[in-house]
């Protein structure tokens, strides 16, 4: 659910390289997020009590709102965030980097769980990560173009078309794609290997940009 649950950076990152809205990408992964907590908490529940799993004791309402407190500053960074990019008060970007001295702050001065010692060392972890995603996207854009060149997605997207019947048979086969060739990478790598030459596709054909699988298109693959 770390892939839908927004802010996340496999979004920004598709929103990136297939030149789409991240906070429309934001707003899709809610939906999908909420379906697969219920089902997941649906089936949790029935598992439990079918193996009679042991129970805890209900918290007070004490107990409850000590720890809503405690956890308050750490639910605040998604409210800030994503209230942030919906009112137009910032970018994507600049969202980033407000929950990074956000989350900076509420970790030294609120949690105390970092010190001033361990900022040298966050600090050269998230410049090799950066490293790792620039490079990652560096190698995409080059795939992307050899794709491109080679005129490899209308290709693909003329063959599927041909083969499905409407425009909702075409995202079903295109998810399934996407699920093959993300089961074999992590979310990241796989999103900047295929996303480029992915959404390229529903502009392939007529048919699918004049009807609303268009839109469609946009929802399941930002969820995907």
């Amino acid at each position: 659910m770390a892939v839908l649950i927004p802010p996340r950076i496999t979004g920004v990152t598709y929103g990136w390289l297939a030149n789409a809205s991240v906070a429309a990408i934001f707003a899709a992964g809610f939906l999908p997020c909420f379906v697969t907590a219920a089902g997941l908490m649906v089936y949790t529940w029935f598992y439990a009590r079918r193996h009679g799993f042991p129970t805890e004791p209900r918290a007070s309402a004490r107990e409850v709102g000590r720890a809503f407190v405690e956890a308050l500053p750490a639910l605040l960074m998604p409210v800030i965030i994503l209230g942030g990019i919906f009112g137009g008060i910032f970018t994507a970007t600049e969202s980033a980097a407000v929950a990074v001295l956000y989350g900076l702050a509420v970790a030294l001065w609120y949690y105390r769980e970092l010190g001033w010692r361990d900022v040298p060392r966050l600090l050269t972890e998230a410049a090799v990560t950066t490293g790792i995603v620039s490079l990652l996207l560096g190698l995409a854009g080059v795939f992307s173009w050899v794709l491109t060149v080679h005129r490899v997605p209308v290709t693909l997207a003329n063959l599927i078309l041909d083969w499905s019947p409407g425009a909702w048979a075409f995202l079903l086969i295109v998810n399934v794609i996407f699920l093959i060739g993300g089961s074999s990478s992590t979310p990241p790598r796989s999103c900047s290997s295929w996303s480029r030459s992915f959404s390229r596709w529903p502009s392939a054909s007529g048919s699918i940009s004049s009807t609303s699988g268009s839109s469609c298109w946009r929802t399941w693959g930002s969820a995907t």
